[in-house]
């Protein structure tokens, strides 16, 4: 396969889309505590509410 040129190189970059530029590698940090948003707690929360109230399936 004949090696492209520098130019070659940098108009294919530009013209690609951005998830099929390579990447470097990425460092990913994680807050903690870890948990789900307000909305999937509170559903959560009732759920196991009418669990406890005797109900089979919610």
């Amino acid at each position: 396969m004949p090696r492209s040129s520098r130019k070659e190189r940098e108009t294919l970059h530009r013209s690609a889309p951005a998830a099929a530029r390579p990447q470097r590698p990425r460092r990913v940090l994680l807050a903690a505590p870890r948990s789900f948003c307000a909305g999937v707690e509170r559903a959560v929360d009732v759920v196991a509410a009418q669990l406890e109230q005797g109900g089979g399936t919610v």
